[in-house]
């Protein structure tokens, strides 16, 4: 299965897309509009990331493994850490962010082989 930082950018910008039709439809709830700028935000910064960015590659690496078990491991939070980005914490960072989806993607490779290994700082 192949994955490349512009799969990350369109996970992101669907996420953007759907967080600003919620504060659309639901403008007495201030965060969804917020999380839409967050993660707009995180969009313009993972399309400038160089093509080699750790992060980007270890996620790279689960989905070329083509581990199914680990990738489905790793799929569903992500795609909750990515909806949820900036919608809890306006704060949030892509920095943060990519950082999360890097340790969740060696997790789910650790724990796929049977072996729950210490999460590292990837960069």
């Amino acid at each position: 299965m192949n994955f490349s930082k512009q799969d990350l950018v369109r996970q992101l910008e669907v996420s953007a897309e759907w967080r600003a039709k919620k504060a659309a439809e639901q403008p007495d709830e201030s965060r969804h509009a917020r999380s839409a700028e967050v993660l707009a935000r995180a969009v313009e910064d993972v399309a400038a990331l160089p093509e080699d960015d750790t992060r980007v590659n270890h996620i790279r690496r689960l989905f070329h493994s083509d581990d199914e078990e680990a990738i489905a491991a790793y799929d569903g939070p992500a795609i909750l850490l990515i909806a949820d980005h900036g919608f809890v914490n306006p704060d949030a960072t892509t920095d943060e962010l990519l950082d999360k989806l890097a340790d969740m993607a060696a997790s789910a490779s650790a724990t796929s082989f049977g072996m729950q290994l210490p999460s590292k700082r990837l960069r």
